[in-house]
């Protein structure tokens, strides 16, 4: 899942953050192509033509990390709680792992309707 990352140094170039699964980690994107980057640090040039070191900050098994960009912190584009971790993660997984239907039975379950007596 991409997440929109809002900085005016790159304005218009759809700077995105990628979330991490079970085998990759974050990655960032920028005009439609992955960065490549060393430890979660990756050095871009932003519109003025300026080298810019980008971080990111992994949290446990949150797969959405914090973003600094030189020694700015950028605010994280998606809080999750603990339920859309775990969808998140799911939803890393190839299909054919996937157990068939756990998710969405509990997504798609009907409401608790008590029986008129």
């Amino acid at each position: 899942m991409d997440l929109p990352i809002k900085h005016e140094a790159f304005a218009g170039r759809g700077l995105a953050l990628r979330t991490a699964g079970f085998f990759k980690g974050p990655r960032l994107v920028i005009d439609g192509g992955e960065v490549k980057g060393k430890r979660l640090r990756f050095s871009l040039r932003d519109n003025s033509g300026q080298e810019r070191e980008i971080r990111l900050k992994t949290n446990g098994l949150d797969p959405v990390p914090k973003v600094q960009i030189g020694g700015q912190a950028i605010e994280s584009p998606l809080p999750l709680s603990s339920w859309a971790v775990a969808w998140v993660h799911y939803l890393a997984l190839p299909r054919s792992t996937r157990a068939p239907g756990f998710f969405e039975a509990i997504v798609a379950r009907p409401p608790n309707t008590a029986s008129a007596r």
